[in-house]
């Protein structure tokens, strides 16, 4: 984790542009997650992050990782529209984020928009 506090300082003196939690530019502020607005000071509270994601980050993903760790899943990827997992990394049957029905989907989108069947076996 970076310290942030010297970087504070020249931001608000002016003598770097950059903001030390989002990197946007002076003086706009994004989440660093979904790229949504937010104002200096929400940014600066929570580290970069609107408070949907923030929460998420910090109530949800634990929450998850848990739960596949209850269940002796391996895949510790919790984005349920990760195409490297939905393809062939995720090899859990029971993973509660890439379930059967993602991967089916996302392999059958594959295929209609390649056009040709998919090289690898499936992971389902």
């Amino acid at each position: 984790m970076t310290n942030t506090e010297n970087w504070e300082k020249e931001y608000e003196s002016g003598t770097t542009q950059e903001c030390p939690h989002c990197g946007k530019d002076m003086p706009e502020h994004s989440c660093r997650d979904c790229y949504s607005d937010i104002g200096k000071e929400t940014c600066w509270k929570l580290d970069g992050y609107c408070q949907k994601c923030f929460d998420f980050i910090h109530e949800e993903i634990p929450k998850i990782e848990a739960e596949k760790e209850r269940l002796g899943v391996k895949c510790k990827c919790v984005n349920v529209q990760c195409a490297k997992c939905l393809s062939i990394n995720c090899q859990d049957k029971s993973c509660p984020v890439h379930t059967k029905e993602h991967k089916e989907t996302w392999r059958r989108r594959w295929e209609e928009a390649n056009k040709k069947p998919f090289p690898y076996p499936k992971n389902y």
